[in-house]
C-alpha cells in the first residue's frame, strides 16, 4: 500500500512558498506550478525522510560502538524502528544501504563504518588491485610513488606539530599552577582575602571571557581537546608549506587510496 493511499492523499497536496520553491528546484518537472505536489512526489519524499532516519540511527551507531559493527538482528530491529518492517524490504534496504557505501554486511554482522573497514582490509594486503582505487596500474604507481615521496615529511611534520601543541598545552597548565600558588601566597602571606576576593573575580572573568571569544570565533565550546587538535592542525599545515608540499594534493591521494593523512 503506497503512503499517498495510506495518508488518504488522492489529489495533488498543497504545500507553502518555501517548500514549492524548494520542491521545484530539485523535481521541476512533477512540482507544480500552483504550488501543488503530485502524491508520487509525496511519497518519494516521505521514503526519502524514512531512509533519512536509518542513517540518523548509523551516525548514532558509530558514535556510541568504537567496534562499528552491529547484529544483523540489532539492524533489523533498528530499521523497524524506523517503520521498515517487512523481511522483503528490510532485505531490500540492506542492500541499498550496501550499494550506496553506507553499511557492509558481512553473513550475520552489519559494519556501519564501511571506509574505516575497507582501510584496514587494504592495509593487511600484500597488493591490491588498480582497480579497487578506480585507476590503471600505471596511474597506481604514480600515486604510490608521489605519496611515498611526501609521506616520510608529513609524518615529520605532523610529529613536530603534535610536539608543539603538547608544549603550549603543557605551558597552560604551568601558567594555570603559577597563578594559583601566587594567588595563595597573596591571599594568606603578603596581602588579605579582601584585598584578593575583587582579584580573583576579575580574574576568573577574563577567563570566561576567553572562552567566550573562542566559542565566538570557532563556534563551538572550548575544550582542550579541541584546542590541541586545532593547533596541531594548524602547525602541520604550517610546517608542511613551509617544505614545499602541497598538502591539498597529499590528503586527495591519500583519501584516494583509502589512507588517513
Amino acid at each position: 500500500r503506497g503512503v499517498g493511499a495510506f495518508a488518504g492523499i488522492d489529489k495533488p497536496f498543497a504545500l507553502g512558498g518555501a517548500q514549492t520553491r524548494a520542491l521545484h528546484a530539485s523535481t521541476p518537472s512533477q512540482g507544480k506550478r500552483d504550488g501543488s505536489v503530485s502524491p508520487t512526489v509525496l511519497e518519494d519524499l516521505l521514503k526519502n525522510a524514512q531512509a533519512v532516519g536509518i542513517k540518523e540511527d548509523i551516525d548514532d551507531l558509530m558514535k556510541n560502538n568504537p567496534c562499528h559493527s552491529v547484529s544483523l538482528g540489532e539492524f533489523r530491529t533498528l530499521m523497524a524502528d524506523r517503520g521498515v518492517v517487512a523481511t522483503d524490504a528490510q532485505d531490500e534496504t540492506l542492500e541499498i544501504l550496501q550499494k550506496a557505501g553506507v553499511i557492509v554486511k558481512l553473513d550475520d554482522v552489519v559494519y556501519t563504518n564501511p571506509g574505516q573497514l575497507t582501510r584496514d582490509v587494504l592495509a593487511v594486503l600484500p597488493k591490491v588491485p588498480s582497480y579497487v582505487y578506480g585507476v590503471s596500474d600505471t596511474e597506481l604507481e604514480s600515486l604510490e610513488a608521489d605519496l611515498a615521496a611526501q609521506e616520510a615529511e608529513v609524518s615529520a611534520a605532523a610529529g613536530k606539530a603534535r610536539w608543539r601543541s603538547n608544549a603550549v598545552v603543557g605551558s597552560g597548565l604551568a601558567f594555570m599552577v603559577t597563578q594559583f600558588v601566587v594567588f595563595l601566597r597573596l591571599t594568606y602571606v603578603e596581602l588579605s582575602w579582601d584585598v584578593m576576593e575583587p582579584i580573583s573575580y576579575f580574574a576568573g572573568v577574563f577567563n570566561a571571557i576567553l572562552v567566550y571569544i573562542y566559542f565566538m570565533v570557532y563556534k563551538r565550546d572550548f575544550s582542550f581537546d579541541d584546542w590541541s587538535s586545532r593547533m596541531q592542525a594548524s602547525y602541520t599545515e604550517s610546517a608542511i608549506s613551509k617544505k614545499g608540499i602541497d598538502f591539498e594534493k597529499y590528503k586527495k591521494i591519500a583519501r584516494k587510496l583509502r589512507k588517513v593523512p
